[in-house]
């Protein structure tokens, strides 16, 4: 029989038995454990005992009575999640609260709630509320000047922002500080005096950005897992699939998740090509990990919040524009491989190619005209303030000069400004009455656009979590008036395409994690190339409606 002892300082079970097949095959089983060879005893983090309630063991004394204590402590954990402390007059909302009391109980989780709920504040509130200084914050290059515009006006706190050069950054990680703000990019060069300082706290915001674990700002990051309050922020913690969820719990709790290699055999069920087809075991993933990750929803949180309002907008492209595309998406077709699926780097490069067409046509052909610019224009007519998110720069140029050439002004965003050149973008646009907001995609994080209520998004992107993340610069704390969201799409096109195959299928983040893997460019087909390019049931002027589905 399995016996089971502790090792309080590592915070471990220890499982031994005499040798014998059937409790070797129940002890490799399990999720989470390894092999002491030298102390001839198996490992299990005292964070998954769960997983040992099946294996019929013997607990010694001291380890049932540390069973009894962390099943305790994960269930205040859990019923802390659903607390509702009274409304008072503190800077934090209800919700908030809930959000800071978990994190500072928690020390190491997962906040998830969905964009515009607040994640800075109820972050840094759960640090001075812990006292876990000093720390550092960890997010992209854009929002390090937002954060230390919220740790001056609601906590008072002047936080040091590592920015520069090298010399200047180097003077800067000394300086003594109770918070310390970098980039991501910035924290491999900078290690070495990253490290020379023994941070009590470390907040990663966008965890999105350290979903590779092979990244080199994944692995400076975990660099700091001596820290011992770590929380990860991110309205979208999965993008694409539940491995990347996983690799940032490996830095916030290593201790209950598998590495990459282990989450794949465990957990997915890959096809012939090596791909994630489904996953398995999801309930005994769910009970090691939702403990530590707190996720809400706007609409459950934020009851005065106004909805947000869908206006989808079908344009026709004009006879010659028709005439163009079609050559165009033949000519595409004609460049790929004869066989019947499309290799991934051309088939994506000719994929972005239709992209660009239907936001700037007017960089194929002069000639043609730009619908949606016109649009955008007459959208600014009835709202006054207007956000436009482009996925390419030559479109961000071709709207701005369509609508100053109209007398409207415009206020820019894109990736290659400066961080303080961005927050004097918002505040130019918040403090004017009237113009509109452009922006790549370089903007759809951190954002506070809530002065305006419609945006527009010029293109669709194929990974919805995007989109949302966008929408929500408006749809956020401080915003009183209903987002209307308006999304054009010329018919017969990549446009429709997009939005028929991937956007309705985007009901959740698992669908839409199983749709990504099944449209995997790699191994687009013809058929499916099609469907794309020219919409889903397009049939006029020469155009073909299909049959093929993903």
């Amino acid at each position: 029989m399995i016996r089971i002892s502790t090792d309080p300082s590592r915070q471990e079970f220890l499982l031994a038995f005499p040798f014998n097949s059937s409790d070797i095959h129940a002890v490799r089983n399990l999720p989470i454990r390894a092999w002491d060879k030298h102390a001839k005893v198996w490992k299990v983090p005292f964070l998954a005992v769960h997983s040992l309630d099946g294996l019929g063991a013997y607990w010694s004394e001291s380890a049932a009575e540390w069973r009894r204590k962390i099943n305790s402590s994960l269930g205040q954990l859990i019923d802390c999640k659903f607390q509702s402390p009274p409304e008072s007059n503190e800077k934090l909302r209800a919700y908030q609260r809930v959000g800071t009391n978990f994190l500072k109980k928690a020390k190491k989780a997962i906040l998830a709630d969905e964009p515009g709920l607040g994640k800075t504040i109820q972050s840094i509130a759960a640090v001075i509320e812990n006292e876990a200084f000093p720390c550092l914050i960890v997010c992209p290059a854009t929002l390090k000047w937002n954060w230390h515009r919220q740790l001056v006006e609601h906590f008072g706190i002047e936080p040091v922002v590592v920015d520069g050069n090298a010399e200047n950054r180097h003077q800067q990680w000394l300086q003594e500080a109770q918070f310390h703000i970098s980039n991501y990019d910035i924290l491999h060069p900078d290690s070495a005096y990253v490290l020379k300082t023994k941070w009590a706290s470390s907040i990663c915001d966008e965890a999105v950005y350290i979903k590779n674990e092979k990244a080199l700002r994944s692995k400076a990051v975990r660099k700091l897992l001596k820290t011992e309050m770590r929380i990860a922020l991110s309205g979208i913690p999965m993008e694409n699939h539940l491995g990347e969820l996983n690799t940032i719990l490996q830095w916030v709790r290593p201790e209950i998740v598998p590495n990459s290699w282990n989450f794949k055999k465990r957990y997915c069920i890959l096809d012939w090509n090596g791909k994630v087809a489904e996953y398995k075991n999801m309930e005994e993933y769910h009970m090691l990990t939702s403990p530590f990750i707190l996720r809400r929803e706007k609409k459950d949180v934020l009851l005065e919040l106004p909805p947000k309002v869908y206006t989808d907008i079908p344009i026709d492209l004009s006879d010659a524009g028709k005439k163009f595309y079609k050559q165009m998406a033949k000519n595409i077709e004609d460049e790929l491989d004869d066989g019947e699926t499309g290799e991934g780097l051309a088939s994506l490069m000719q994929l972005v190619r239709a992209r660009e067409f239907v936001e700037t046509p007017e960089k194929f052909d002069p000639s043609l005209e730009n619908e949606k610019y016109q649009l955008a224009y007459d959208i600014y007519q009835n709202h006054g303030k207007l956000v436009v998110f482009v996925n390419f720069l030559d479109a961000l140029e071709g709207l701005r000069s369509f609508l100053e050439n109209r007398m409207v002004s415009c206020f820019i965003l894109q990736g290659e400004m400066s961080p303080k050149a961005r927050i004097d973008a918002v505040n130019k646009f918040d403090e004017s009455e009237r113009g509109v907001f452009i922006s790549t995609d370089a903007g759809r994080f951190g954002l506070d656009l809530v002065s305006a209520d419609a945006l527009m998004h010029l293109g669709y992107f194929f990974n919805p979590a995007t989109m949302q993340q966008r929408e929500d610069r408006l749809h956020r704390i401080g915003q009183k008036e209903s987002v209307t969201i308006y999304r054009p799409y010329y018919r017969g096109t990549i446009d429709e395409g997009i939005r028929k195959i991937y956007m309705r299928r985007a009901l959740s983040v698992q669908n839409f994690v199983d749709v990504s893997e099944k449209m995997s460019l790699a191994r687009l087909s013809r058929k499916n190339f099609h469907r794309i390019i020219y919409g889903d049931d397009y049939e006029q002027d020469g155009f073909v409606k299909l049959e093929a589905s993903i």
